[in-house]
């Protein structure tokens, strides 16, 4: 691959349309409410704060969303909407609806770039350019990135930081030293939204120190600085953050509840089987589409060797650090969200399927079969409320005498067991039951039949509640709620479709030196 200018103005124009056709789709399929919830709504409160009080003490912080023990990092991010977010909270009617999507456009941004960086590193790897597309295709539409697009958990952002440290570092071995210092700044700030991605930013230091030796002999030591400069600036940030909460720089906010209690406590092949293979939250039944990645890994790696090593690496310490840890699951939240950090990596092996599939063949309708497949089952995911789902499965089927965790009458380590380890509790089937629900809200006799009938029933008639609160049938998905506005959600969709569309047709055009 020649990067001529032709072949640099088609990449960039892609790689554009690909940005605005994801960021469209992403708005198009937003939420309302999924920003206020759980780790992410924290994260978001944090942000506000700083943004009304900057770091010291609020005048009346009682009141106030004190600073969490969730990193820094995403909370940085959130800062731009942090004032939406603030105004959204207070407004009623349709100029709620619009703040909140002013606030959700971060979260289309973050996943619309890094499908982006999915098709910038395999060109940078020299595939061809609708391959690189049709894998940022898969990444963005067929995979829990598009689910955690509807909210700011650190996940994604951490999935961002390593393919922005993989571009700079591969756009190094033809490029100056700055992207070395952009290298190092992506890997650390990931451990700046989790401290636990410390072992990755090493990942890619020993991967920046390879691709520094190839280049420069016996100077890599000295050029390895240009990363360790930014790294120890963001580290340092890190360390007063701590000092700031909790008067000790090493003390990173994990020495109370169930994570001082429990701590690392599953055991590692329970965790394991559990991310990868278990009913409720195995990777590649949230993800089938990168079942193909685990293909095109061994090809991958005959012609990219140090890249595949370096996937693999980063894929082995996730699953080593989450698979112990008590809450492995990452609840409550749609299929492993751990995990999504991988997504986007993952992605990058599907290109050396990808090339092989003749466009009018056997293997390109089973393609097709999987990739609508594994849509479908993020529709699922977007359009249905996942912590309704989770909540009523809990509280009330009764499983347990006792849902929530509590040290002394009800200390369990998993208060999920049955819906991650029972199919018919999983929210992969649960989704669907309650979209068929959702479906026929108009129609009593059907509905209270269809909701005598959970897909668990099976197991026990007795886990069947005689009352069902009618919040879990609400759609998740903004104009679907009728809050007004579906002009504007349709145009979305249709910016987003011709934008994709204009993506894929402009990489199948021939370019000299392509």
């Amino acid at each position: 691959m020649i990067y001529n200018g032709a072949v640099q103005r088609r990449d960039l124009t892609i790689a554009v349309l690909l940005l605005t056709g994801f960021v469209g789709l992403y708005l198009f399929t937003a939420s309302m409410e999924e920003l206020r919830w759980g780790d992410s709504g924290a994260m978001l409160s944090v942000a506000e704060r700083i943004w009304d009080y900057g770091f010291g003490r609020a005048p009346d912080d009682h009141r106030v969303a004190a600073f969490t023990k969730f990193g820094l990092g995403q909370s940085l991010i959130d800062l731009p909407v942090a004032g939406v977010y603030k105004s959204a909270r207070h407004a009623e009617g349709r100029r709620q609806v619009y703040l909140m999507l002013a606030v959700s456009i971060l979260g289309a941004l973050i996943g619309a770039a890094s499908n982006v960086l999915v098709f910038v590193v395999l060109r940078q790897l020299r595939y061809r350019p609708h391959v690189a597309v049709v894998a940022a295709l898969i990444c963005g539409t067929t995979t829990m990135m598009w689910v955690y697009t509807q909210s700011l958990f650190s996940d994604s952002t951490i999935g961002l930081c390593c393919m922005i440290g993989l571009a700079c570092l591969l756009a190094y071995r033809r490029g100056g030293r700055g992207w070395l210092v952009g290298a190092g700044a992506a890997a650390m700030y990931a451990a700046l939204c989790k401290p636990v991605m410390l072992p990755m930013a090493v990942a890619f230091l020993v991967y920046a120190g390879y691709l520094i030796r190839k280049r420069q002999g016996g100077q890599a030591m000295a050029l390895l600085h240009w990363m360790l400069v930014p790294m120890a600036v963001i580290f340092a940030v890190m360390l007063w953050f701590n000092r700031l909460r909790y008067g000790h720089v090493l003390a990173f906010g994990y020495g109370e509840g169930r994570d001082f209690e429990l701590g690392f406590a599953t055991p590692m092949l329970v965790g394991l089987y559990g991310l990868l293979f278990s009913s409720g939250k195995g990777f590649f039944f949230y993800n089938p589409t990168l079942i193909l990645s685990l293909i095109g890994w061994r090809r991958f790696r005959h012609r990219h060797r140090p890249e595949a090593l370096l996937i693999l690496v980063l894929a082995l310490l996730m699953l080593g650090v989450y698979a112990s840890w008590w809450s492995w699951s990452g609840d409550w939240a749609w299929g492993p969200r751990f995990l999504v950090c991988l997504v986007p990596l993952l992605s990058l092996c599907l290109a050396p399927v990808l090339e092989r599939v003749p466009l009018r063949s056997v293997k390109a309708a089973a393609l097709a079969a999987l990739v609508m497949l594994s849509a479908a089952i993020q529709i699922s995911g977007l359009v249905v409320h996942r912590e309704h789902h989770i909540r009523y499965v809990l509280q009330g089927t009764g499983v347990f005498a006792e849902v929530i965790y509590d040290p002394a009458d009800w200390p369990i380590r998993d208060d999920s067991l049955q819906l991650h380890f029972i199919p018919e509790f999983s929210p992969l089937v649960g989704h669907w039951w309650v979209l068929r629900c959702m479906m026929h809200r108009d129609d009593p006799q059907l509905l209270e039949a269809l909701l005598r009938s959970p897909p668990w029933r099976g197991l026990n008639s007795k886990w069947v509640p005689a009352k069902v609160d009618m919040r879990m049938l609400d759609h998740h998905v903004w104009w679907l709620r009728g809050h007004g506005g579906g002009g504007i959600a349709f145009g979305m969709a249709f910016i987003a479709a011709a934008a994709l569309a204009g993506a894929w047709f402009i990489s199948r055009r021939d370019t000299p030196g392509h």
